[in-house]
This record gives C-alpha cells, sequence and structure tokens, in this order.
C-alpha cells in the first residue's frame, strides 16, 4: 500500500518506490509536467535533418543529429557520426536507438592552449532557459543527465555556459572503457552574470570537450567568470591512436527537483525506464527541430539529392525577367532565417530549375522570416516557364 503524506510528517523519508509515485503525481501540475520533458532539443538524436547518418568531419561545426553539433579546433581528425542501435548489447539500455559517435581518426596528444575539441555540443535558446531565474537570487538548480561511453577510461568534463561565454561551470563523469554509463549531475543555478531571455542563444551544454589551457577552468564544480570547457584533471581520449572516440547516448537537462532521483545509484531498472520515457513524442520534437533548421526535401533525403520529391513549384506567367515566389515554413523558426536553394535537377547551390527549357538559372532569396521567405529570379527571361527548387533554412544559434 501506498503511503499518505501528512503536512504533520514531511519530514518523513520516502523510499525510491514512493518518490517515484509522489512525482508521478506532481507531474499533474503545469510548470513541472512541462519541465519534465527537458531543456536539451533532441535529447535520443532520433531527428538528424540535415547528415542522416553520414559521418562527417568537425573541423568547423558538423550536426550529427538535429541541434547537436561536434566542433574541433585541434590538430586532431574527428570524424563524427549518428550511430544506430549504439548500445543493443546492454540489455537495459536497448531502447536508445541513435548516438552520436565521435572518432579521433588523427589523434593530438598535445592541445595547444587556444585549441579544443568539442564532440558533443548543444546550444539552448534563452527563451527555454529563462525559466530557471539565472542570473537572479532566485536561480533554479538543474540536473543533468547523460548515458555515455568512451573508449578511454578517464575523467570528462560536462560544461554549462551562458550565451556570451563569460560564465561557465565545469563538473565531471568518470567512465571506463567500451563500458556505457548513466551519469547524473546536479549544477546548482548562476546567481550571476547574463542569462538573456530572448531568442538569442541562452547557455550551452559542451559534454566529453577536450581543451587547452585557456579553456581550462581553475576549478571544478564551481561557477567562474570565462569561458572553459573543460579541467586540467580531464582525460584527452583523442591523444593516440586512430580509433579511440567518445559516444553519447543521451543527455537531457532538467530543472532540479523534477525527477525523482539524487544520484545515478537511484537510476537502475524501473527508475531507468521511468528517466528514458520522460520524452516528447517524436512528432512535436521533429517541430521544436524544424525552429532551428528544416529543409524541403523528405526527411531521410540529404540537401543537393537530385529529386523533384518534395521540391518547390510554381508556374512564372507571362514573359519577363523578374519574378518573385513566397515559401511558407513548416514552424515558426527561432529568427529570420539564412536559405540556400537548389535545383532538383542537378543539385547545384543557389538555383532553381527551369522545367521549360531544362535548365538551371540563378535565384536569390529574399525578405527572410521566422515563417516565410520571398525570391527573385532576374537575370535570364523566362515566359509561362515552370520553375522547381528545394531548400534548406537555418536559424541555428
Amino acid at each position: 500500500p501506498l503511503k499518505i503524506i501528512r503536512g504533520d510528517s514531511l519530514n518523513t523519508v520516502l523510499s525510491s518506490t514512493e518518490k517515484r509515485v509522489a512525482r508521478a503525481n506532481i507531474l499533474t501540475s503545469s510548470y513541472d509536467a512541462g519541465a519534465a520533458l527537458g531543456l536539451i532539443t533532441n535529447p535520443f538524436f532520433e531527428i538528424s535533418q540535415e547528415n542522416g547518418t553520414t559521418a562527417g568531419a568537425a573541423a568547423s561545426s558538423y550536426f550529427a543529429a538535429d541541434q547537436l553539433s561536434a566542433i574541433d579546433s585541434s590538430d586532431a581528425v574527428l570524424s563524427v557520426q549518428n550511430v544506430v542501435d549504439p548500445f543493443s548489447s546492454t540489455a537495459t539500455l536497448k531502447r536508445l536507438k541513435n548516438s552520436i559517435k565521435a572518432t579521433a581518426t588523427t589523434a593530438d596528444g598535445t592541445i595547444a592552449a587556444g585549441q579544443f575539441i568539442l564532440p558533443c555540443v548543444q546550444a539552448i535558446e534563452g527563451t527555454f532557459w529563462k525559466s530557471l531565474g539565472w542570473g537572479t537570487a532566485d536561480a533554479r538548480d538543474i540536473n543533468i543527465a547523460i548515458i555515455a561511453q568512451c573508449s578511454v577510461t578517464g575523467t570528462y568534463p560536462v560544461a554549462i555556459r551562458n550565451g556570451a561565454f563569460n560564465r561557465a561551470y565545469v563538473a565531471t563523469v568518470s567512465l571506463t572503457a567500451n563500458t556505457p554509463t548513466l551519469c547524473f549531475l546536479t549544477i546548482p543555478g548562476d546567481t550571476s552574470g547574463t542569462w538573456v531571455s530572448t531568442t538569442a542563444e541562452g547557455a550551452s551544454i559542451c559534454i566529453g570537450g577536450v581543451a587547452g589551457s585557456t579553456y581550462q577552468s581553475s576549478a571544478v564544480n564551481a561557477w567562474e567568470a570565462g569561458n572553459f570547457l573543460s579541467h586540467s584533471t580531464c582525460t584527452n581520449w583523442a591523444a593516440s591512436g586512430t580509433t579511440n572516440f567518445f559516444q553519447l547516448g543521451y543527455a537531457q537537462i532538467f530543472p532540479a527537483g523534477v525527477l525523482p532521483f539524487a544520484s545515478a545509484s537511484e537510476i537502475t531498472g524501473e527508475a531507468l525506464q521511468l528517466l528514458l520515457n520522460m520524452r516528447r513524442s517524436y512528432d512535436v520534437e521533429a517541430q521544436r527541430c524544424d525552429r532551428y533548421w528544416q529543409k524541403s526535401y523528405s526527411y531521410s533525403t540529404a540537401p543537393a539529392t537530385v529529386t523533384d520529391d518534395g521540391s518547390v513549384l510554381w508556374i512564372a506567367a507571362g514573359t519577363n525577367s523578374y519574378h518573385q515566389f513566397f515559401v511558407p515554413l513548416n514552424v515558426t523558426m527561432r529568427t529570420a532565417c539564412t536559405v540556400v536553394m537548389y535545383s532538383p535537377a542537378t543539385g547545384a547551390v543557389d538555383k532553381i530549375r527551369n522545367i521549360n527549357t531544362a535548365t538551371d538559372i540563378a535565384a536569390f532569396p529574399q525578405r527572410l522570416g521566422e515563417k516565410s521567405f520571398m525570391g527573385t529570379v532576374n537575370t535570364v527571361s523566362v515566359t509561362d516557364a515552370y520553375l522547381s527548387f528545394h531548400y534548406t533554412a537555418s536559424a541555428r544559434m
């Protein structure tokens, strides 16, 4: 039987089962019900519109999943990929169907002061982060839950920064080589600094990074003024060989008090299943991803692919060298978008297809907004032409 928690027994210590029952009831409230879904977008990495499961280099920024990028400024060569069924041999983690795996195909044993390797980074919009009240006396703590593994036993950083990159908190987790591990952290809310509440970048989380001294904090588990990603005690998993990797299967941030757990040791069995069930439905998550990046192509079709499926088609009536078109977007984007257009017939960038003459012609996206954009064809005269194109629209941070 379940205990009834009375006002005169608030000092009662509840068992883990009783905590879960209590939390299930509390989730009927509007705030925590929403908070329980978490602040990270695409936390299971199941949505990957731009690159699918294709591996790519992280020399600048590579999105192996929507809203999760890898960035590498070191002398290493980092190959990043969305890997399907990453932990299928681990019974409790079989439900994780995607992961981000960063492999150092070329090692860098000595990371220079101003260099870094960031296998897993997400920028979080201020409109979502603002409910935490950071930068005020009422700043709420957060819990971070991740499931990760690495080819090298060691200590690895989890860093939180503000959008201005002048406030940072570096915590660490311990991983045993080739062993998927659930890690659970509590980060105190920052009562200092500026944490924006607009559609700009409010915060970011960086997991498993390797950084030179410029980006190393002076302490762990403490707020500092500066742009820090790691600590001197953290392990360089990319220091040798050609196959060392860091792999992330799940990551989510919750306001403290939402989850009925205080440590990773409590999150096993049924509790682990409860944690992994705290998720938005796939269609809702896909719409949230579209807020930052969307395309006209079908989900499994990469940009620049030669295909008519999903392309925009309109008729340029009459004879004119100046035509305009209007394109509504799937969802309202974070901010005015950046658009790249593609010919459906050749995949050529910044081209649209004149179907009548079977030629590509130049086009220019204009009036770029959050809900739509317009484009112009003004370099060639067309007469009653059928014109077609694909597009990608980005409002990433």
